[in-house]
């Protein structure tokens, strides 16, 4: 990431970076971690690079490798529960990606050489469990965050296989009014749980992480072919409904609309970026920190009394991971927006 210019957007969102940041600080532990489980871990670190705290973002990455990730694998220790072991994939992403950003390539390499167990090697998506292997599933999620580190570390074979998977799956959407973001590795759709557009409270950072990954594939190769999916992503995602632009999940839609703004120069996709950003930061909490109650309808399976006890017990897991998630967000867009 570049500098971060408060100048090239709207006051609001980019005084949301600062105080999402000083918000992720005040809740250092004892132990000076940030957050108890790998669900914040593995953003806090980029979180606060976004917003600034370089020598604070280093130190979080370090005590969180040594700890939560002991010879580069998973510390069960700092799982919620069983379920988390579907995000491991992004756990080992979203440290490689703040390991690059903050020019420590050698530790993005060791997380990214982890990452790469869950790519598919014939459809290149990215797996939601590794193991065992009549439970694969390929995720759009997974393989758009596991794609942007392959950019990032100039892993050209690995992103243009995980973008391959994407356009893949976009081909094969049987109802245009929704999209089904998971597959089989037998290359069959998983067709349950799709981003309606006919229907409110939808998983919105689901289109707005492959947005984000196609669009930056599109502008690091020139390649064409990533630039129509791309589009076609970004539409499928302002015909839902309206509450897409107030949504606290439809942060990752906006950077995903501002990346690809810079990729075409679309007004539009700029107006998009722009709206959703001013609206989430006008959500932000006094402290600096996002409430945590949309959560409970943005899950990938019906919601049931496990999931309501599970977001009471740990709702401030869920505060921190989605207070960082709209800190790394909302610096993302004013880059992008910012970019020549």
């Amino acid at each position: 990431m570049t500098s971060f210019r408060p100048d090239l957007i709207m006051e609001a969102p980019s005084t949301s970076v600062r105080k999402g940041g000083q918000y992720l600080l005040t809740q250092k532990g004892f132990n000076g971690l940030i957050g108890k489980d790998l669900n914040v871990f593995c953003k806090v670190p980029l979180a606060l690079h976004a917003a600034g705290f370089e020598a604070e973002a280093r130190q979080q990455l370090d005590t969180i490798r040594r700890v939560a990730f002991p010879d580069n694998r998973i510390n069960p220790l700092y799982l919620l529960g069983k379920n988390d072991w579907h995000f491991v994939c992004c756990y080992y992403g979203w440290m490689a990606l703040a390991a690059a950003e903050l020019n420590d390539l050698t530790t993005s390499r060791d997380f990214a050489k982890r990452m790469f167990d869950f790519q598919d090697e014939i459809l290149g998506g990215f797996y939601s469990v590794a193991d065992p292997k009549e439970k694969r599933v390929m995720h759009v999620v997974h393989t758009s965050i596991c794609g942007v580190v392959c950019i990032r570390l100039g892993e050209w074979q690995r992103a243009r296989k995980a973008a391959s998977f994407i356009l893949r799956l976009l081909r094969q959407q049987p109802n245009p009014a929704r999209l089904y973001y998971r597959m089989l590795t037998n290359g069959d759709l998983v067709m349950d749980y799709p981003v309606d557009r006919t229907r409110k409270r939808q998983r919105y950072a689901v289109l707005g992480k492959a947005l984000w990954f196609l669009s930056e594939l599109h502008r690091a190769t020139g390649d064409i072919a990533y630039r129509s999916p791309a589009e076609e992503i970004f539409r499928f995602g302002i015909s839902c409904q309206s509450d897409l632009y107030h949504r606290l999940s439809s942060v990752m839609f906006a950077w995903g609309s501002a990346a690809c703004y810079n990729a075409t120069r679309d007004d539009n996709e700029k107006a998009v970026a722009e709206r959703i950003t001013l609206n989430i930061a006008r959500t932000q909490r006094d402290d600096g920190s996002w409430a945590n109650r949309l959560i409970l309808n943005e899950l990938d399976s019906p919601f049931s009394l496990d999931d309501f006890i599970r977001a009471l017990k740990h709702t401030k897991s869920f505060i921190l991971d989605r207070t960082a998630e709209a800190t790394i967000a909302i610096r993302g867009v004013a880059e992008e927006l910012s970019a020549k």
